[in-house]
């Protein structure tokens, strides 16, 4: 019996063959494994031979290899035995190579596989390998089972009949003797002889599990001259090979994923043979108008004979004008009646169109988005200041509060979203990418992971005060703060949910709290809450999102109430950020979004711009057909005329 589970484990029973009394009884367990991430066969084996005594019973483990090409091999390991009480035991560890023809010779499904095996034991009279040959062609369920073998001893006195039963069931993880490969003794039939025609048939028995039986008529082999003959055992019979019990799921799906399979490829090829028809169908279409034109313009100008010479021996001169003009009028009149011209004006006008509705849709969307930016970092700059703007950044006891006043423009609906806006800060510069610590931001146990994050990596050069997080890019953390007014009334501003789910969840840690962090003699930016973990910290996690560009804007927070339009907003803006160190700007922008997202009016022009193109192209191709067109083939030069002209 062979039961295979879902992970194709297969546990076997093996009866021994009643008529040649030769096979033992066989278990075998096979288990696939994986080594390195390559797809092993380890199998336990034991065989009982009951015309013998129990030293013939043996024990063997193998691991073999299953690789979907390329030819097997498999390491056995067979507890010793003794053949007979004249034979050395058999050896223990065997070596045994498989090729086939299947791809780049795999045995695995192959119809002819070839094996060697080499025996490791110093007791081994014969180091020689043994070959065998095993035939297997299978159409459908049906197969042919036949195998050879060689002879493993030198010594033609010791030679036993030991070749396998008719299906090539030879148990390689133990030993035998085997029948030399030659023609020596062969006799009349003989290639009939040890040949099984075996058929699979299926039997479910219950709603999940079902019985797959190989039967088949077999012919059995005996000696060309033996003693004693027995002619019943010359005779064909019928036997039941194996008997396999396996689960009907997997070989459902496998059987529907290969009938879907099947099925596109039908549909497939029925898509094509219709395509092709109605192409066939179209060239002959055009091949009948053609030589109703041809008949149209011979019957109004007589044609040459083939070498272009008339009957005074002079060449004369073919009438291809002619020909080419009614050639070029059966082409104006073909399908769809505008000829070239007409269809290079509609694929104009499809192509123009389609183009010029995308990129008017995506300005409309872009049009759609109000937005209001303010810049703030020059107005708020006192003028005492406008010589040493850094002695006014740096200084803690200016006041550094501004106001700025926005109108707003239209109705902005809510959400509304707050981003804030540096001109010319390279967040692409490699070393300020660079500096920062991933380990360090996810791993409260990773706090002393600040190679990366020189010279902002630990308190005042104290390798056991590290700062976290530690790195350029949090160290000029953006400080500046925003305090939005309705009239008297303050508007509240949301800063959660502006940053990631994934960053919060998978790059910063919740158990990893800052220390350390802008208490250096020389400060960044902006400080963190030492009680909130850094995946709360959002503010500090959309900045750490480096930009690409110079200019860029980043989220500060949302709004969720409606501005009117014509209304005032009062903005309280505190001038923390030194942008003035390397003339960077800084604005502040409230802006609502759509499905094209933010405003963005690159995607219009772009649509427009390539439209555009696409239409001034097209002209010009077409003022280059009426120009100069393409004079067509001569048809005086065809095969039919030509022959005609001659006669």
């Amino acid at each position: 019996f062979i039961i295979t589970d879902q992970r194709t484990m297969k546990l076997s029973l093996k009866l021994e063959d009643h008529q040649e009394n030769q096979t033992p009884i066989l278990f075998k367990a096979k288990i696939p494994i994986t080594v390195f991430g390559l797809p092993f066969i380890s199998a336990v084996s034991t065989t009982h031979n009951h015309h013998h005594n129990n030293n013939n019973d043996n024990l063997s483990l193998s691991l073999r290899t299953h690789f979907p090409s390329g030819p097997s091999l498999k390491l056995s390991y067979t507890t010793p035995t003794t053949i007979t009480t004249t034979t050395t035991t058999t050896a223990p560890f065997t070596l045994t190579l498989k090729s086939g023809v299947s791809l780049s010779g795999s045995p695995i499904n192959s119809p002819l596989i070839i094996s060697a095996n080499f025996s490791f034991s110093p007791h081994n009279p014969n180091p020689n390998p043994n070959f065998s040959i095993k035939f297997t062609p299978r159409l459908g369920s049906f197969s042919i089972r036949k195998s050879i073998h060689s002879n493993s001893v030198s010594d033609s006195s010791n030679k036993v009949n030991g070749e396998g039963n008719s299906d090539g069931f030879v148990p390689l993880d133990r030993l035998i003797n085997r029948k030399e490969l030659g023609m020596g003794s062969v006799d009349k039939g003989s290639i009939l002889k040890g040949i099984m025609m075996a058929a699979d048939t299926e039997l479910p028995v219950m709603k999940r599990v079902k019985v797959n039986l190989r039967w088949g008529v077999y012919v059995p082999s005996v000696p060309s001259v033996p003693s004693n003959l027995d002619y019943t055992k010359q005779l064909p019979y019928l036997r039941v090979n194996k008997i396999k019990v396996e689960r009907i799921e997997d070989v459902v799906e496998e059987r529907v994923g290969r009938e879907r399979g099947v099925d596109g490829e039908f549909e497939m090829l029925k898509g094509m043979y219709s395509w092709m028809s109605n192409e066939v169908k179209d060239l002959q279409k055009e091949n009948r108008e053609m030589r109703r034109a041809l008949e149209d313009v011979k019957l109004q100008k007589p044609l040459t004979n083939h070498n272009g010479h008339n009957g005074s021996g002079k060449r004369a001169v073919l009438p291809s004008v002619e020909i080419s003009d009614g050639f070029e009028q059966w082409k104006m009149k073909k399908k769809n009646g505008g000829g070239v011209e007409a269809n290079a004006q509609r694929e104009t006008k499809k192509n123009g169109g389609s183009a010029d509705v995308e990129s008017l849709l995506c300005l409309w969307a872009s049009e759609r988005v109000v937005e209001v930016v303010d810049r703030y970092d020059d107005v708020c700059l006192p003028k005492s200041y406008s010589t040493n703007p850094d002695l006014f950044i740096q200084s803690k006891n200016t006041n550094k509060t501004c106001v700025r006043t926005l109108k707003v423009p239209r109705k902005m609906t809510a959400p509304i979203f707050i981003y804030y806006q540096l001109d010319n800060f390279y967040q692409n510069h490699r070393r300020y990418v660079n500096s920062r610590s991933e380990k360090q931001l996810r791993d409260p146990d990773e706090a002393d992971e600040t190679d990366d994050c020189k010279p902002i990596n630990n308190l005042n050069g104290n390798e056991d005060a590290p700062i976290v997080p530690c790195g350029l890019v949090a160290w000029s953390l953006f400080n500046d703060t925003y305090k939005f007014f309705k009239g008297n009334k303050a508007i509240d501003i949301d800063k959660k949910g502006i940053a990631w789910k994934s960053d919060k969840n998978y790059k910063f840690g919740s158990n990893v709290y800052p220390k350390n962090f802008q208490k250096g003699e020389l400060i960044g930016g902006g400080a963190l809450d030492e009680s909130k973990p850094l995946s709360e910290q959002e503010g500090l996690i959309v900045w750490m999102k480096t930009a690409a560009l110079p200019t860029f804007r980043k989220l500060y927070g949302k709004i969720h109430t409606d501005l009117e339009a014509n209304e005032t907003i009062t903005v309280v803006i505190q001038n923390n950020y030194n942008t003035y160190v390397f003339g960077g700007e800084k604005k502040v922008a409230l802006s609502t979004a759509n499905w094209i997202g933010g405003k963005n009016d690159f995607f219009g022009v772009a649509f427009l711009t390539v439209g555009g193109v696409c239409i001034f192209v097209a002209i010009i191709f077409i003022f280059l057909y009426v120009l100069k067109p393409r004079p067509l083939g001569d048809p005086a030069y065809l095969s039919w005329n030509r022959n005609q002209g001659s006669q």
